[in-house]
C-alpha cells in the first residue's frame, strides 16, 4: 500500500474533492418478446471493488476517474495501487 497523497482537482486546482469508491452490484432483468423487462434478481449486496475511484470537485463541478488508484481502505488514510 502508498501512504495516500491529497489530490486537486485539474481544472481549477481545488482541493475540496468528493471521492468515491465504486462497487459491483446486480440487476437482472429479462426482456419479454413483447419488448416488456421483468425483474429476475436484485442484488444490493456490494461485490467486489470495480478498481475505480472516480472524483468531483466541489468547487467546480469537474469529473474525472482518480488514475492509479483502486479502493479505499476502512480507514481511509492509505489506498491499494493497483
Amino acid at each position: 500500500m502508498s501512504e495516500w497523497k491529497p489530490v486537486r482537482c485539474p481544472k481549477c486546482r481545488g482541493r475540496s474533492v468528493v471521492l468515491e469508491e465504486i462497487w459491483r452490484s446486480s440487476l437482472t432483468l429479462i426482456q419479454r418478446e413483447d419488448g416488456s423487462l421483468e425483474q429476475l434478481d436484485f442484488n444490493i449486496e456490494p461485490g467486489d471493488p470495480t478498481g475505480e475511484i472516480q472524483a468531483r470537485c466541489d468547487g467546480c463541478g469537474h469529473g474525472w476517474k482518480l488514475r492509479g488508484w483502486r479502493q479505499f481502505p476502512s480507514e481511509g488514510v492509505e489506498v491499494e495501487r493497483p
